[in-house]
């Protein structure tokens, strides 16, 4: 999925997906898959605007190359 960090600070990003429009269930189902990764700390998707904010440990490549 191709997305574009809109900013980021240490342990937290914050990226749009580069897709029309997301449906709701889109969006659970996504923040469903983050949350349950090890390296998350919190997750949270806005349908809305395509936007994930992510609060994470470890390293930023990891959470990248996910």
């Amino acid at each position: 999925m191709k997305c574009r960090i809109l900013h980021e600070t240490k342990g937290r990003l914050r990226v749009h997906l580069c897709i029309g429009r997301m449906t709701l269930r889109q969006a659970d189902l996504l923040e469903t898959w983050l949350k349950g990764q090890p390296w998350t700390r919190e997750a949270v998707v806005h349908e809305r605007t395509c936007c994930v904010i992510v609060t994470y440990t470890g390293d930023r490549e990891t959470v990248l190359s996910a």
